[in-house]
């Protein structure tokens, strides 16, 4: 919620220095182009990393479902140690993954993850 009014009011900066910038803002001389740039940078990179990030988190939860279902495979066949040792490092990447991404979606950033990691459970 606080990151939907952060990017409002990001707008309502951008849109008010081009606003000031239409109705006379050369008086103002640079202060109002690099309000503008400011303001219009960073509401693109918002813009920009929030679905890029979604997308990218959904991505790495089907990952994590393939790690799942590859470790309850080995567990019912028997490898060899080296596949066991390539297997566990995997793993601790998973759930490092999974710790990393469950934290910040439970801080300020919960929109930018989808609530379908809060579901998952670390790999054992």
């Amino acid at each position: 919620m606080i990151l939907i009014l952060l990017t409002l009011v990001l707008v309502g900066l951008f849109i008010g220095s081009v606003y000031v910038d239409i109705n006379g803002g050369y008086e103002h001389g640079m202060s109002s182009f690099l309000c503008e740039m400011f303001f219009g940078g960073i509401l693109f990179i918002l813009i920009l990393a929030w679905p890029i990030n979604y997308m990218a988190t959904i991505s790495e939860v089907e990952s994590f479902k393939a790690t799942q279902t590859t470790l309850e495979i080995a567990r019912t066949e028997e490898i060899d140690s080296l596949e066991r040792i390539a297997l566990q490092h995997k793993i601790i990447e998973q759930n490092q993954w999974l710790a990393r991404v469950q934290y910040w979606n439970n801080t300020i950033l919960d929109p930018m993850y989808p609530d379908k990691v809060e579901k998952l459970k670390p790999l054992n």
